[in-house]
């Protein structure tokens, strides 16, 4: 069986194109497990080792240092856990002001325009991280890979907005594909 093509070149029906999108869609929530499963990790982490660290203080007269040092990095990697968890649900900080006053067509044309935009930007700046985490292991050695965070932010970020830029385009694709790829059945929390 063969998908024809629209004059866009995209294939209708259930050919490639959303066969495309299915296994974006399975990656992403794939990597928002991960992502959910880690930001729990590491807020469980965060609360246990101040815990740890204000109980040692007031019964042992002991605080540790090396905990103190580490609750601010887990903290940033908290923010960049939950900032790409953000992106994945469209709940992030946007600027669209005189948006609201457009037409549909213009909002969706503007937002595929800035889903490209800021893929790219998200593709320089994780480069750019990745030359700060070769720093950091150069300067602090294994310490410096805490910073490790940053590179994987930019390339979770430049994820979600390459496949932001698909269900733009196409978001009557988004509204069919099999809620199975989607563990949560398609519901927002």
């Amino acid at each position: 069986m063969t998908a024809t093509s629209t004059p866009c070149g995209q294939p209708e029906g259930p050919g490639l194109w959303k066969k495309s999108l299915v296994i974006l869609k399975k990656i992403d929530n794939g990597c928002a497990f991960c992502e959910k499963a880690l930001a729990l990790l590491l807020f469980s982490s965060l609360v246990g080792m101040i815990c740890f660290n204000v109980a040692a203080r007031n019964f042992f007269q002991v605080s540790y240092e090396s905990i103190l040092e580490l609750a601010p990095t887990l903290v940033v990697w908290m923010m960049c856990v939950g900032a790409t968890l953000a992106l994945r649900k469209d709940r992030h900080i946007k600027m669209e002001l005189f948006l609201k006053y457009c037409s549909d067509s213009v909002r969706k044309y503007a937002r595929i325009l800035v889903d490209i935009f800021s893929a790219g930007i998200m593709v320089l700046l994780f480069f750019a991280a990745v030359e700060f985490v070769k720093n950091e292991t150069t300067i602090f050695g294994a310490r410096g890979w805490l910073t490790i965070i940053f590179p994987v932010f930019f390339a979770l970020a430049g994820f979600r907005f390459f496949v932001d830029i698909f269900f733009h385009t196409r978001p009557e694709a988004g509204t069919d594909i099999d809620p199975a790829a989607d563990p949560s059945g398609g519901k927002t929390t």
